[in-house]
């Protein structure tokens, strides 16, 4: 189990591959950058796919268990539009712990998840 690194201010651009089972071992996460000021997250891809969500959605599909239970029942979270992300942080070898402008501290977001969220980004 991972634990947060205060060291951690900001996310670096790419990081080494790091092993998630639930993906092959040829498709990792190679980068990711908080793009704060439009609400955006952008994940690069060890296949060359980029991706990006917004904050607003990365927000509302948390899976803690105080937002599984307020989805079971029947008042998922509704983010702000303007929510933004304060902190990424990597949780163990397969995770991202992401904090919000809300206060909200415990989203934990596996790299397979986060792959099923992403929306691919066009080729230019």
């Amino acid at each position: 189990m991972g634990s947060p690194g205060s060291a951690w201010k900001s996310v670096p651009r790419v990081w080494k591959q790091w092993f998630d089972p639930m993906l092959t071992p040829e498709i990792q996460p190679i980068g990711v950058c908080n793009h704060a000021a439009t609400g955006m997250l952008e994940i690069d891809w060890s296949d060359g796919m980029t991706g990006i969500m917004t904050h607003r959605l990365l927000r509302e599909a948390c899976r803690c268990a105080h937002c599984a239970a307020a989805a079971r029942g029947g008042e998922p979270v509704q983010a702000e539009t303007g929510i933004r992300i304060t902190d990424v942080e990597p949780w163990g070898n397969n995770t991202l712990r992401l904090s919000f402008d809300d206060g909200h501290q415990r989203g934990l977001y596996p790299f397979d998840y986060l792959r099923s969220l992403v929306a691919p980004v066009p080729e230019p």
